[in-house]
């Protein structure tokens, strides 16, 4: 797996990472609110009223690898097992507004806990306190069918030489490690460093 040292990030990075693991610990009954920002305690409290107004089994902060797709995994805030159905949160601190329907980021870990569990209703959860506009709460709901397409076309990537470029190349382990170049030039060309 690619594991990438952080080198863009910054106050507000770090700010987001450790309020991010506040809100996870706070829902997982291993802090308390007092031990999150002042200026992030209500967003926190939304995320953590949201995900307990819930039944199943709760599984916090978990490492997720793929059975059948070498180096595909991830780590998920909150993952709630009910049944045959799988609700998936994650907890943005950033200020642009991060939808949930057709997220990547989502479908990918849904795709991940299917491999792992009999689950075949899947519900992506994005809890922004922040927004710069739009909800502070999105839900999308996930078929089967949508999870199982997103796996067969990430197995296509995995073993493929092709680089796509696109907005996800901001956040790319390849490009950030500087081992893609098409990802270099594109995020150049986007202003966002090489």
């Amino acid at each position: 797996m690619v594991s990438v040292e952080d080198t863009t990030g910054g106050k507000a990075r770090n700010v987001g990472t450790s309020v991010h693991s506040l809100a996870c610990k706070v829902v997982a009954d291993e802090a308390s609110l007092d031990e999150v920002p002042e200026d992030w305690r209500d967003g926190v409290q939304m995320y953590v009223d949201h995900v307990q107004a819930n039944e199943g089994k709760f599984i916090f902060e978990h490492f997720w690898e793929s059975i059948c797709i070498d180096d595909f995994g991830g780590t998920t805030d909150t993952v709630i097992i009910n049944g045959n159905k799988c609700a998936v949160y994650d907890f943005k601190t950033g200020k642009w507004p991060v939808d949930a329907f057709g997220n990547t980021q989502l479908i990918s870990y849904c795709s991940m806990i299917a491999e792992h569990f009999d689950v075949d209703e899947f519900f992506g959860v994005i809890v922004q306190p922040k927004p710069k506009w739009g909800d502070r709460v999105k839900v999308a709901e996930y078929t089967l069918d949508m999870i199982d397409a997103h796996r067969e076309r990430v197995a296509i990537a995995a073993v493929s030489n092709h680089k796509a470029v696109g907005d996800h190349c901001r956040f790319c382990p390849l490009r950030l490690t500087q081992q893609c170049d098409e990802g270099a030039r594109h995020a150049r060309k986007k202003g966002w460093g090489g």
